[in-house]
């Protein structure tokens, strides 16, 4: 349905929205996982909304209202991804003795200059990725 991606017909002419705040990592800490899950849904087709009239607006030449919305969308999805990744460290913690999170090693590039670099697969082996070795 293409009318999802557009607010409501009453915040078209308004020029100011009244909103809630963010939500809390302490409230999200007391939601079970599919609880977070439907809101993570909720919140992105929301952003997903807030964004398509923010382009409406601009592409209008007009001020969009109440910008600070996509901000509190965006900072409730990064309270949930951050609850999501402490459950899964705890869990991995209480069963394998790891965090499950990838490890990072300090390397230097071809300047000598050295720095943290996350550890990832590759699909070829390191001789023959060319790409990797010159980053």
């Amino acid at each position: 349905n293409l009318t999802a991606f557009f607010d409501t017909k009453e915040n078209w002419e308004e020029t100011s929205i009244v909103v809630g705040r963010p939500w809390k990592k302490d409230e999200l800490r007391l939601k079970s996982n599919s609880d977070l899950h439907k809101l993570w849904y909720v919140l992105l087709k929301e952003r997903n909304m807030l964004m398509t009239m923010e382009a409406e607006y601009n592409r209008q030449c007009e001020l969009f209202p109440s910008p600070e919305r996509l901000e509190k969308v965006e900072e409730s999805m990064e309270n949930i991804l951050d609850v999501v990744r402490e459950r899964n460290r705890a869990y991995n913690l209480l069963e394998t003795g790891k965090t499950g999170e990838p490890e990072r090693r300090w390397v230097y590039n071809q300047l000598g200059i050295g720095g943290w670099r996350t550890c990832t697969e590759h699909y070829i082996p390191l001789y023959m990725n060319f790409k990797f070795k010159n980053s």
